[in-house]
C-alpha cells in the first residue's frame, strides 16, 4: 500500500532467488505463508456478461472522469477506453465508500454531486460514515439475526466450517442480503432464476449438504450440525514447500513463465513500461529497483510537509469495524505516534491535541509521544471514523483525510502509506 509498493514486493521475492533458497523448507518464496484450506463449494452466481473491469481503487475516477479512463493509463480490462461512467453504486456492509477510501475531501465532492453518481444504495446495520452518503439505506441483518454457514478465514494449520443459528429474529425491517436481492429479482421478473425455489435458510441447509460431499463425517442431520456449530480439520501430511518440485526437476515441472524458469527480468513489465501512460514520477521497471516516488522526503512538497505518515492496523477495531464503539475507544484511544525528537521541536508533549495536515486535508488527534517510531515518521492508525466539523476538518484522526487518490503504477492500487504531512500543536490540553 505504498506509491511504488509493487517494486518492494518484487524485491522481497528476489532474496531467496539470489541466495539460492528457492524450493527448500524455510527458504521463503517471498510470498505469504501457505494456508491450509478446504475447497468448500460456493453458491452458484451465474455468469456476468459484462467483462469490462476497473481496478477497485479507481472507482472514484470512473465516476468523475471516465473519458480519460483507459487500459494504458488506468488498468482498464477488456476495453481500451471506459465507454460510460459509473452512475450507480451498490455498497454492502462496507465503510469503503468514504472512510476507507483515499482523499476523503475529494471523494465527498464526487459523491455530493448528483450529476455524477446518480444513485447510491447502501446496506448495513450501523450508521457508518459511508451510510450517510446513501440515497437509499437498507437495514441489513446482524450476525445474530440470520442463520449462516461460513468457512475459515486465513488459517495456516486448520480447515474449518462454521454453521451458525440465528439468536433472534431480524429486528424492525432488517432483511438478509439474500432476501433483499430476491426482492429485486422478483420485481425484475427473475425471482425463480435467482432463488431456484429456495429461501435463505433452505440455501444454508442445501450448501451444508454440499459440504458433506467433501467431508462425509459431518452429521447427516442438519439440526445436529447446528447444535455443534463448529468443525475443524488439521492439516494432513507434510507442510507444503513452494517451488519444491521445480527445484527438484525444472524440466519436468516448469513454471508458468515464458521460459518456464524463474525470470528476474520481466518481459511483461518491460512491454508495459514501453506502452503504459504514467504520470511524471511514476515508473515501471523490468527489474525490481528502488525508485524514489512522490510523497517521500526530498520531493518538492517536503519543505512544507517534512514528515512521512503511515497508517497501521489497530487493536481498537478491525479496519473501521467497531470504530464507533465508545468502550473500545476509551480503552484504546485514537492517537498519532510521534518520536520525542519531532515532538520536542514542535512543543508537543504526550496527550496534546495536535493538527495533522497537508494540501489534501486536516485532522485533529491526540499525540502519542514514543521512541517506538523513528524520527521523521508518524503513524496514524487506519480505520478511525471520519467526523468533520463545519469547515471540513476531521475531528477523529481519520488518516484518509490526508491520503492521495493517485494510484500505484502497476496494480493501480492504493498508496495510503505514502504521505507527507506537517503536525503542529493545536492547543494546550491535559490528558
Amino acid at each position: 500500500r505504498h506509491a511504488n509498493g509493487e517494486q518492494t514486493a518484487r524485491a522481497i521475492c528476489m532474496l531467496p532467488i539470489l541466495t539460492g533458497n528457492v524450493g527448500i523448507k524455510g527458504g521463503n518464496s517471498g510470498d505469504r505463508e501457505a494456508s491450509f484450506g478446504i475447497d468448500w463449494p460456493t453458491i452458484p452466481v451465474g455468469e456476468n456478461r459484462v467483462k469490462t473491469s476497473i481496478p477497485c481503487f479507481l472507482w472514484t475516477k470512473a465516476i468523475e472522469n471516465h473519458k480519460e479512463f483507459t487500459a494504458l493509463n488506468s488498468g482498464l480490462r477488456e476495453k481500451k477506453r471506459l465507454q460510460v461512467p459509473i452512475k450507480f453504486l451498490w455498497c454492502f456492509a462496507s465503510n469503503a465508500l468514504i472512510n476507507q477510501h483515499s482523499d476523503i475531501n475529494h471523494t465527498h465532492e464526487i459523491l455530493q454531486n448528483e450529476s455524477k453518481c446518480e444513485m447510491i444504495v447502501l446496506i448495513d446495520n450501523i450508521m457508518s460514515s459511508s451510510a450517510k452518503y446513501a440515497d437509499i439505506l437498507l437495514p441489513g441483518t446482524s450476525s445474530f439475526e440470520e442463520r449462516d454457514l461460513s468457512y475459515q478465514g486465513y488459517a495456516v494449520e486448520m480447515g474449518a466450517l462454521f454453521i451458525r443459528e440465528k439468536a433472534i429474529e431480524p429486528m424492525g425491517e432488517c432483511l438478509t442480503l439474500f432476501d433483499i436481492c430476491a426482492g429485486i429479482a422478483r420485481q425484475m421478473g427473475k425471482e425463480k432464476q435467482f432463488t431456484h425455489g429456495m429461501n435463505h435458510d433452505q440455501w444454508v441447509e442445501y450448501m451444508y449438504h454440499q459440504c458433506r460431499k467433501i467431508k462425509p463425517r459431518l452429521p447427516k442431520d442438519f439440526s445436529k450440525a447446528l447444535e455443534q456449530g463448529f468443525y475443524k480439520w488439521p492439516r494432513d501430511g507434510k507442510p507444503f514447500t513452494g517451488l519444491a518440485s521445480f527445484r527438484k526437476n525444472p524440466e519436468k515441472y516448469p513454471l508458468a513463465t515464458p521460459s518456464g524458469k524463474i525470470e528476474i527480468f520481466s518481459s511483461l513489465l518491460w512491454k508495459m513500461s514501453q506502452t503504459w501512460e504514467l504520470p511524471e514520477g511514476d515508473s515501471i521497471q523490468a527489474l525490481p529497483e528502488y525508485l524514489p516516488t512522490w510523497g517521500t522526503p526530498g520531493k518538492k512538497d517536503a519543505a512544507l510537509y517534512p514528515l512521512q505518515l503511515v497508517g497501521h492496523h489497530y487493536k481498537q477495531r478491525t479496519h473501521s469495524t467497531y470504530g464507533n464503539n465508545e468502550w473500545l475507544k476509551e480503552a484504546s484511544p485514537q492517537s498519532l505516534w510521534i518520536n520525542p525528537m519531532d515532538a520536542e521541536s514542535r512543543g508537543i508533549v504526550h496527550g496534546d491535541l495536535v493538527k495533522v495536515f497537508n494540501d489534501i486535508g486536516t485532522t485533529l488527534v491526540r499525540a502519542k509521544v514514543t521512541p517506538r517510531i523513528m524520527p521523521g515518521v508518524l503513524s496514524l492508525p487506519q480505520g478511525a471514523w471520519y467526523n468533520p466539523d463545519q469547515k471540513g476538518i476531521d475531528q477523529g484522526g481519520c488518516i484518509n483525510i490526508l491520503t492521495s487518490q493517485r494510484p500505484s503504477p502497476i496494480a493501480k492500487g492504493n498508496p495510503q502509506h505514502t504521505n507527507l504531512v506537517q503536525v503542529v500543536k493545536e492547543k494546550q490540553n491535559n490528558v
